[in-house]
């Protein structure tokens, strides 16, 4: 696999930060940048720009949880339930809540994969369900069950209740996801074939000690299904971004494909919310995976600062976002790629993916400010 690493910046006035010559753009003390877990949570400014804002040099970077839902979670644990964990095959890339993944890891889980009609011209169900597993299984959740599920066939929804019914062994179901994954549309098809073998009805309830409501669909006499609230969007471009942009980035029947031959010192820019540029390596073949919306152009990788700025106000490459307008709003990191020859992504959680050989080219991706990345052997292989 890769090796990643962020490739800090300036807060203050955007240069890329280095440690060898006090007298170049962007100069920082060697013992900031050596410390990485310091690079990555805060905000670091160059000497240059430090000696004017003495007063500050660093601002935690946070992540919000969810207190309802890990209080659930809770229960689950206590109660040795069964999770089904929901994502989209379209966005998810193997980024998962630590802090969920830590709490439910020693349950059963089950993992279903919707929307897989979006990549439905370009893998197989096998080699979703293959990719969707490998990801957990590189977090730490080995899944009782993986499904990839798209359309309406009843025959597919039917097998994941008896699934999940068999191996929650008479205990609760808790179904988890992020926002927009489809745990809504997945419920409201289970219920077509479901048939209640209790006395107690399909109900929206508060649940105990939360704030929070839960859809709930009886089992059996002593357990239930809970369709919990999704997880915040903290993470993704889609919970950045202003509501006619997450229209642009979210594909609506299908992915689109792009391919391009990327030379050395070009970037490939996704509307104007982030980029992949190669700083190291040869000329190589990368597919680029988008909703259909979202425009894809290749430019010198020199000018994509300048372009970035002059794109939030022709909007000539589209989506751009009025919440990220300067380099202030971006962040930059770097996956040095082994020469192994595998068909690798690095993925823009929310947004799409990168597609290409490991040739033992560095890849340099420009993001928004706390949307998460991540790189894995590829999602789409016929």
């Amino acid at each position: 696999m890769a090796k990643v690493k962020r490739v800090a910046r300036c807060f203050h006035c955007g240069a890329i930060l280095q440690d060898t010559d006090p007298n170049m753009k962007g100069y920082c003390p060697e013992e900031l940048l050596t410390n990485q877990s310091r690079v990555e949570d805060s905000v670091l400014y160059c000497q240059t720009c430090f000696d004017m804002f003495k007063d500050i040099n660093s601002g935690e970077l946070n992540h919000n949880i969810d207190e309802d839902i890990m209080h659930i979670l809770d229960d689950a644990v206590a109660t040795d339930a069964m999770v089904v964990w929901v994502v989209d095959t379209f966005t998810f890339n193997g980024t998962l809540k630590k802090s969920v993944v830590n709490k439910i890891q020693n349950l059963r889980v089950a993992v279903i994969a919707t929307k897989k009609d979006l990549l439905a011209k370009y893998t197989t169900e096998k080699h979703l369900e293959k990719y969707v597993r490998y990801c957990f299984l590189e977090a730490g959740i080995d899944p009782v069950y993986v499904k990839a599920v798209g359309g309406k066939e009843e025959k597919q929804y039917a097998e994941i209740l008896d699934t999940c019914i068999r191996n929650s062994e008479g205990r609760d179901v808790f179904v988890i996801g992020y926002t927009g994954a489809g745990k809504s549309t997945l419920l409201n098809r289970i219920l077509k074939v479901y048939k209640n073998p209790t006395r107690r009805s399909v109900r929206v309830r508060n649940y105990p000690k939360t704030n929070i409501e839960v859809f709930t669909i009886p089992l059996s006499n002593s357990s239930n299904m809970y369709d919990l609230p999704g997880f915040d969007l903290d993470i993704s471009v889609v919970g950045k971004v202003e509501n006619d942009v997450k229209k642009c980035i979210v594909p609506k029947k299908s992915a689109s494909m792009h391919r391009f031959t990327v030379d050395l010192g070009e970037s490939i820019v996704l509307g104007g919310l982030a980029a992949y540029s190669v700083v190291k390596g040869r000329p190589s073949k990368y597919s680029i995976f988008v909703s259909e919306k979202v425009d894809v152009k290749k430019i010198k990788y020199e000018n994509l600062d300048a372009f970035l700025l002059k794109n939030n106000d022709t909007k000539a490459n589209k989506p751009t976002s009025k919440r990220f307008m300067s380099f202030h709003d971006y962040e930059v990191f770097e996956y040095a790629m082994e020469r192994d020859g595998l068909l690798h992504d690095i993925a823009v959680e929310g947004l799409g993916w990168i597609s290409f050989k490991g040739e033992g080219q560095t890849i340099r991706i420009t993001i928004p400010k706390g949307v998460a990345i991540k790189e894995t052997l590829a999602k789409v292989k016929k």
